[in-house]
This record gives C-alpha cells, structure tokens and sequence, in this order.
C-alpha cells in the first residue's frame, strides 16, 4: 500500500505509538490553549508558539523518514505549509532593518534625523509585533502540517474532531455556568469587559462565539454523519425521523445536546458576527455531511428544517439580547470607519504593507478628524488596536501580494476540503467538518479579528490540516 504519512503502519486506521504520542500532545496543546484568555495575552501567545515549534521538532525526530513511495516526494500538506511560512518570513523581512529609504516607511528615515545616528530603515511600523505576529502564523502553518500528517489515520482524525468538540463544549459549558452563578468571572479574576455577556475564559465574546462556532459546526459534522449512516440502513424507504434517532443512538443523542449548550454558548455571547457565522458554517455542515445512497437531497431538507426549527426555539429560550442587538443597534457604525480608514492606508502601500500585527500604529497616522470624533462621540477616543476585518488587515499589514498568498494557501486548502467533503465514499465527515469550519472563519473575518487570537487560529488550523489530510482517501498517492 502507497503511503504519504511520516508514521507508516500496514493498517492505517492503528496509527503507531510515536503518532499517538505526538496525536496526544496536540489535543493537549488545543484543549489547554483557550484557557489563559484565549492565547491572547503575549505571554500565552509566545508558550503557543514554543509548543507548536516542539510539535514540528517532535515529528521531525519521531518520522521515519520523508516517503517516497508511489513517486511522492514532500510529505503531505507541505505545499500549503511552505507557502503560509513564506508569508511569514516575509512578516519577518518587514522588521529587520535591511531596506533601502525607498520602500521602508518614511517615519524611520526621520527617526534617524532626530536621533543624529543610523538606526536602519524598515517596512513595519512596529517590529516587536510585527516578529510576534510571524511567530503565530508560523505556529499555526506548523499545526496544519503536523496534523496533516498525523491524521491520515482515520483514528487519528476521529480523535481530533471529538476532541475539538469536547473542549470547545467544556469551555461553553464553563461560560454559562459562571454567567449564571459565578458573577460572569474569567477564572479567579472578576470579568472587566462584557459583563453581560458569555465570554467564557475569552476577554472578547466575538472571539469566543467564533471558537464555539468551530465546535459547533464539528459537533453538526458528526452527528449528521451519524445520522446518514442510520438512514443507508435496509429498510430505508419506510424510515421516519424518529427511527432515525433511534438508530443514532446514545452517540447521536450526546453530540445533540452538546450542540445544543454550544449553540446556547453562542446566543447568550449576543455576538451579532458570532451567530451569522454558526448559523453559515452549520448550513455547510449539514449540507455537506449529509450522505445517504437514495434520497439524499431529502435528507438534507429534513435536517436544515430540523435545525431552523431548532434554532428558532433557541433564540425565543435565550437569544433575546442578540435578536435586539441586532434589530435596534443596526449596522456598526465603527467598523465602517475602521474599514473606510484601512482601505485609505492600503491604497497608500498596497505592495509591501506597514508590518503585519501593526494596525494600532498605522491606523493612527491614517485616521482623519471626522472619523476620529465620529468614533469618539465627542468623548475621548477609545483605543483601537484591531481592524475588525481580517481581510482588510492582512492587506494593510503584509500587502496585497503576501495576504493573497495567505488566503490563497488557505482557500486552496479549503476547496480541496470541500471536494473531498463531496468526493469521498466513506470518512467525508472529516473534510466537511473542515470546510464548514472554514466557512465560520470566513464569514467571522468578516467583522472581528478571531483568527488573531491563537485558541481560535490553532482549533482551526487543526480542523483544516484533518480535512486535508482525509479529503482523500489513504490509498490515494496524490
């Protein structure tokens, strides 16, 4: 048999024990990573960095060796790996002072005139983050690769994704439970933002909907899986939905109830960006995760009927405050400033960017009076460090040509989820549940920063490498 994993075993569905020791320090690393707010404290983020450096070096060391069999050459996922690490060496190459005065940014050539002495010209605007910010996508390129390898064991990949699921259930389950009888604490600490909002152990309750969003979309994923392996049975043309749940099982019944506390999660966050990217990445999964050999398309319509249903009752139990959000605050007048002021600067450097992780810096030397006291509301200006648009950041930090790069390594990772999701005769859980996670990022990027913040970039980094890794099946060489 052809094999393109590093942990070569003559049944694929046994990963070896060097994988399941590697396999066990990832789960580690994803379940432990949103606990200190997050990841999203500097601290947290470089301990993020470290371990997933050491996961890289781990399956460096415990590989038996790059395969060759079967005319293959690079190890699995290094092609979208090797370009997400250019892009962040290139992040990196912005810091360092090696630029000619004609593409760094002026501001270092006049810091050099008042300071009377050479202090090197670069791109970014801020290096300490712009460096720190290059360590997270290297980190996060290095998750997508060692799961990647790792989870070209089916088993490998059911364990990711019902670990994906318990974390993201634990921490929301932890969430409401402290909002209800806790006074809405972070650990031992009293909460200082969002007090009336679920935010679990998350500063940021956008940050958080979107990581429960992600557990979400993969609880979906599994049960709808589970779901269409009941309704392939025998006697199919007589089934009714109740005889399906039947045949789903105990198991079935599980992954119900946990969507339902990560979609209760959700709700009571009031995050407006947090519920339209569950409800978009959980149409995805039922549509894609659905499979049955006749009626098919049915299937799908009872189930996306089943979850409107569902959610509908839902958001009548415990969404009252997102509902009125979103009918009374209507469009977020900030992040149509934040938007209109980051296109201004990204059409001032479209190539080569301020630095990536600089939008605090460079939003300043771009933000005009009207937009200043429109955000101010005649007060004093509040602090803005992100862009509330991952897209539009990405372009204004990296430039153009490195944030296509970017999304373009991810996208085509994504279609071959998508694919894959479509393609597969058995296991197409398994990229479904990546590509509808892909498509809750895309949508959450959109208006929030939460693939900045590293317990959500690692969860769903994790979730792609998965879906690479089984968008095909084992026997396949390519």
């Amino acid at each position: 048999m052809t094999s393109t994993s590093p942990f070569v075993s003559p049944d694929r569905n046994v990963p070896p024990p060097d994988g399941r020791v590697l396999l066990a320090l990832l789960l580690l690393l994803l379940l432990t990573l949103p606990l200190p707010f997050g990841g999203a404290r500097p601290w947290a983020a470089d301990l993020f960095v470290m371990a997933a450096g050491g996961l890289l070096a781990g399956w460096a060391i415990l590989s038996p060796g790059i395969d060759r069999t079967g005319g293959r050459f690079w190890p699995h996922g290094t092609g979208p790996t090797l370009a997400v690490a250019a892009v962040a060496l290139w992040a990196v190459l912005q810091a360092l002072p090696v630029w000619p005065e004609a593409v760094a940014h002026p501001l270092w050539a006049e810091a050099e005139t008042m300071l009377g002495r050479d202090i090197g010209h670069r791109i970014s605007l801020a290096p300490a983050a712009t460096i720190r910010s290059a360590g997270m996508l290297a980190a996060c390129a290095a998750i997508f690769f060692v799961t990647a390898q790792l989870c070209r064991s089916r088993r490998n990949a059911q364990r990711l994704l019902a670990t994906v699921v318990a974390g993201c259930f634990v921490y929301a389950a932890y969430g409401i439970v402290t909002y209800e009888l806790l006074d809405n604490r972070i650990l031992w600490m009293e909460r200082w933002a969002y007090r009336d909002d679920v935010a679990s152990t998350f500063v940021n309750r956008n940050s958080f909907a979107c990581f429960a969003a992600l557990g979400l979309v993969s609880a979906l994923a599994l049960l709808v899986g589970r779901l269409s392996a009941a309704w392939i049975a025998p006697d199919n043309r007589r089934l009714a939905i109740v005889d399906v749940t039947e045949r789903a099982g105990t198991y079935g019944l599980v992954l119900l109830a946990v969507a339902i506390v990560l979609l209760s999660g959700i709700l009571m966050s009031h995050s407006r960006g947090g519920l339209a990217a569950a409800a978009a990445g959980s149409v995805a999964a039922i549509a894609l995760c659905a499979r049955a050999r006749r009626r098919t398309g049915l299937l799908r319509v009872l189930l996306l009927l089943g979850g409107l249903v569902g959610l509908t009752v839902m958001v009548q139990i415990g969404g009252e405050g997102t509902i009125f959000r979103i009918v009374n605050e209507g469009p977020v007048q900030a992040r149509e400033i934040l938007n209109t002021v980051m296109l201004r600067a990204i059409a001032s450097s479209p190539l080569v960017g301020y630095g990536l992780g600089t939008f605090e810096q460079t939003f300043s030397l771009f933000l005009d009076r009207e937009a200043a006291l429109a955000l101010s509301g005649n007060g004093s200006l509040p602090s803005i460090d992100r862009g509330h648009n991952d897209y539009l950041e990405g372009m204004l930090g990296l430039g153009i040509p490195a944030a296509l790069v970017l999304w373009g390594s991810i996208g085509a990772v994504a279609a071959r989820c998508f694919q894959g999701s479509a393609g597969r005769r058995r296991d197409w859980v398994y990229p479904g549940a990546a590509a509808a996670a892909t498509t809750v990022v895309a949508v959450h990027s959109l208006v929030d920063f939460s693939l900045q913040i590293p317990a959500v970039a690692a969860t769903y980094a994790a979730l792609l490498g998965m879906g690479y890794a089984q968008a095909r099946s084992s026997r396949d060489p390519s």
